[in-house]
C-alpha cells in the first residue's frame, strides 16, 4: 500500500535533503530548487519523490478552497500518482533550468500571488524556460512581459503544463509570495515603466459583464458617486498597463467585492479603498490595503445563501441611504 503524501515544514526538509534555496536580502523573496518533483496543477504545489509536501511554503491562501489542498494528501492521491512518480524516478537529469511561475485566470491571483513570483528569478542563474499553467490569455501575457521587463528580464520560453499532476526536472520552486513582497514588487514595476503615484482620482469600479456577485443598481450608484466626482471604469476593459496607471492616480477606489480591487496594489500609500461586499464575507483587501499602506472601509449588505460559499458569490443590493454615509465619511 502507497503511504500517503506528508505534510512537513519545508526548511526542515530543505536541510536534510540538502536543497538548494535561495532568499532575497529583505527575506521576502525566497526559492527553493528540486533536482525531480513532481507539480499538482493548478494549484501549483509540489510534491517530492519520496512524498513529502509543505503547506507552510506553497499554499496559496484563498486560492483555491483548503479541500483542493487536503485531496493531495489523501492516501489515495499518493497511490494515483505512481505511475508518474516512479518514471519521474527512472529519468535521467534534466537538461535545462525550469522556473515554475504557474499561473491562475483570476486577475487577483495573477497580479498577487503568481507575477510576483519573477523576483525570485534575480536570485540564481537565468532559466531556460518559465513553467507556466494553461489558459493564459493575451492579456494576462502582455502583463508577463510588462513585469519581465521592469526586471530587465529576457524574453523567456514557456512551457506550459496541464491540469493534473506532471513531473519536472532541475526546476526552481519560488515560495508563497506575503502580500509586503507583492506590493514592493509592484511599484518597483511602476517605477520601472514610467509610471507614478500621483492620487487624485476618486474611481468607482464596475463590476463589468459578470454573472455573479453584482451590485444591484449599480448604475444609479455609479450616478450619485459621479456626481460626488468620481470615474465609473471598468478595469476588465482595460489594459494592464492602463489599470495601472488609472489606480496609481487614485486617491479613493471604491468597489464591489472582485478580482478588480486587486489594483489597489498601484494605489500610493495613503490612500482610501472602500470595498462593497456581502455581511459576513471574508475578504483578502483589507490586507492588501494594510500591506500597501492604504486606509480600509466597507459597505457591508445583507444577501441571501444558505453557505459561505454562496453567499460570498451572491448579488448585493445597499442599504438605503449607504451611498450617501459613505460620501459623508469620505
Amino acid at each position: 500500500m502507497t503511504d500517503a503524501i506528508r505534510d512537513v515544514a519545508l526548511e526542515d526538509y530543505r536541510r536534510a535533503a540538502g536543497l538548494t534555496a535561495r532568499t532575497a536580502p529583505d527575506g521576502l523573496v525566497a526559492a527553493v530548487r528540486f533536482d525531480k518533483v513532481l507539480l499538482s496543477t493548478p494549484l501549483v504545489f509540489p510534491i517530492t519523490l519520496d512524498l513529502h509536501a509543505f503547506r507552510d511554503a506553497f499554499q496559496v491562501p484563498g486560492l483555491y478552497l483548503a479541500e483542493a489542498y487536503d485531496a493531495i494528501f489523501d492516501p489515495a492521491f499518493a497511490t494515483g500518482v505512481g505511475p508518474r512518480r516512479d518514471a519521474l524516478a527512472a529519468a535521467p537529469p534534466g537538461d535545462a533550468e525550469l522556473f515554475v511561475l504557474g499561473g491562475s485566470t483570476n486577475h487577483f491571483h495573477w497580479l498577487l500571488d503568481f507575477l510576483p513570483r519573477l523576483a525570485a528569478i534575480p536570485l540564481g542563474p537565468l532559466p531556460d524556460a518559465l513553467v507556466v499553467t494553461a489558459g493564459l490569455d493575451p492579456r494576462q501575457q502582455a502583463g508577463l512581459a510588462l513585469a519581465a521587463a521592469a526586471l530587465a528580464l529576457p524574453a523567456l520560453p514557456q512551457r506550459v503544463v496541464p491540469d493534473g499532476v506532471v513531473g519536472l526536472r532541475r526546476a526552481t520552486m519560488p515560495l508563497v509570495v506575503p502580500r509586503p513582497a507583492a506590493v514592493a514588487f509592484w511599484r518597483g514595476v511602476l517605477a520601472a515603466a514610467g509610471v507614478r503615484q500621483r492620487p487624485g482620482r476618486r474611481l468607482f469600479v464596475r463590476r463589468g459583464a459578470v454573472a455573479r456577485r453584482r451590485l444591484a443598481d449599480e448604475a444609479a450608484v455609479a450616478e450619485r458617486l459621479e456626481r460626488a466626482g468620481f470615474e465609473t471604469i471598468d478595469p476588465g476593459a482595460l489594459d494592464l498597463a492602463e489599470q495601472m496607471r488609472r489606480f496609481a492616480e487614485a486617491a479613493i477606489v471604491v468597489g464591489t467585492h472582485g478580482a478588480a480591487l486587486a489594483n489597489a496594489v498601484f494605489m500610493a500609500p495613503g490612500g482610501t479603498l472602500v470595498e462593497i461586499a456581502a455581511r459576513g464575507a471574508a475578504s483578502p483587501f483589507a490586507d492588501l490595503a494594510a500591506a500597501a499602506g492604504l486606509r480600509y472601509g466597507e459597505l457591508r449588505a445583507d444577501v441571501a445563501g444558505a453557505t459561505p460559499a454562496e453567499r460570498l458569490h451572491a448579488d448585493l443590493e445597499l442599504p438605503a441611504g449607504a451611498v450617501d454615509a459613505l460620501l459623508a465619511r469620505l
